[in-house]
């Protein structure tokens, strides 16, 4: 609700001005992530805004709703916000980054909510967003991890 706000609120603005080329993109993203052991593959889908700050560097809030097969049995939302740096310029941009993401249970609702480190990278190109990531609670930061990727449709 936050990127759709954010993306409504600022959208006339930031067409109005000529000096800069990009100042936002709102992504509908889908994805797969599993465990470090791959014998488990979930489905992801959500939302991501990229606000460019400056030259080099981009702030990325998501909400992600991630499933385990089609049955909805297990339903995680994920929100959260990476900090991005780009590595190249022009149409298409490399970037790596990371930031803080939380798990909110909402089926089953018996786990604890938790914050998670995220790290993440991978390439804008066009109206595409490709991105491979890593997330760890920080309660076992690093001995338990997910590995994803998602692809951004812009809008």
């Amino acid at each position: 609700m936050v990127c759709i706000f954010t993306f409504l609120a600022v959208s006339g603005t930031a067409a109005e001005k000529s000096t800069k080329t990009q100042d936002m993109n709102f992504y509908l993203n889908l994805g797969v992530l599993s465990n470090d052991t791959f014998d488990m593959f979930h489905w992801q889908g959500g939302m991501m805004m990229d606000i460019f700050i400056g030259e080099n560097l981009v702030l990325s809030p998501e909400v992600m709703l991630t499933g385990y097969k089609f049955a909805f049995d297990y339903l995680y939302l994920y929100p959260g916000a990476t900090l991005n740096l780009l590595l190249t310029k022009g149409e298409n941009k490399l970037f790596v980054g990371g930031g803080i993401i939380m798990f909110v249970p909402i089926i089953p609702g018996d786990y604890d909510t938790k914050l998670e480190l995220k790290i993440n990278g991978g390439l804008m190109a066009g109206n595409l967003r490709l991105s491979v990531f890593f997330w760890t609670p920080f309660s076992d930061l690093f001995s338990l991890y997910t590995l994803g990727a998602n692809i951004g449709f812009a809008l």
